[in-house]
């Protein structure tokens, strides 16, 4: 059985000024919640399809190791990955909506960020009534990231510019493969 959460915020920064944030892989530690990211090195490196990395998700020794392949990257409006872990397993979608995420609302200005989560729960019944117990935090640690993404937008905590050295090297015409720059953790 699968259980699917999508959670959404609305921001006053144009969507290709947001999706730096939602990509960058140290970025992402600065405002997901209790989460820190590292690249498995040995391929693509992220935002790439096929690159892979590892989110270490939890407070002191009680942690949750969430490996993830990048499926899709569709600069500035969307980026995907798949969960290939032994217990979190599913798909993750960052995206990006411009103005009020409906459609002709581009005027609006802002953006409308979403974060979609749709897991295959393990464990049988056994894991759909743990979904049922964690279903709420998750939605919360979900809300408070994007918060915590607004916030370190407005502050300049965040790269909120389309020019960012990382989402230019992203995004420039020549997709060919980066150099590796030897970041990354083990854990």
């Amino acid at each position: 059985m699968s259980a699917r959460l999508i959670v959404a915020r609305q921001l006053d920064f144009p969507a290709a000024a947001v999706f730096p944030a939602l990509i960058g892989l140290a970025s992402q530690s600065r405002w997901i919640v209790a989460t820190t990211l590292a690249e498995v090195p040995g391929g693509p490196r992220p935002p790439y399809p096929g690159a892979q990395m590892i989110a270490r998700t939890g407070f002191g020794p009680v942690a949750l190791r969430d490996t993830m392949r990048i499926t899709e990257f569709s600069p500035p409006r969307r980026w995907a990955v798949e969960h290939i872990g032994r217990v979190v397993r599913g798909t993750g979608v960052f995206g990006v909506l411009p103005g009020n995420g409906r459609a002709g609302a581009e005027s609006a200005g802002g953006c409308r960020v979403y974060w979609t989560e749709e897991m295959l729960l393990p464990f049988g019944a056994l894991g759909r009534l743990g979904w049922l117990m964690l279903r709420p935090l998750v939605r919360a640690g979900i809300g408070l990231s994007l918060r915590r993404l607004e916030r370190g937008l407005c502050d300049g905590t965040l790269p909120a510019a389309q020019d960012s050295p990382d989402y230019r090297a992203a995004t420039s015409l020549d997709r060919g493969r980066p150099e590796r720059n030897g970041a990354g953790a083990s854990w």
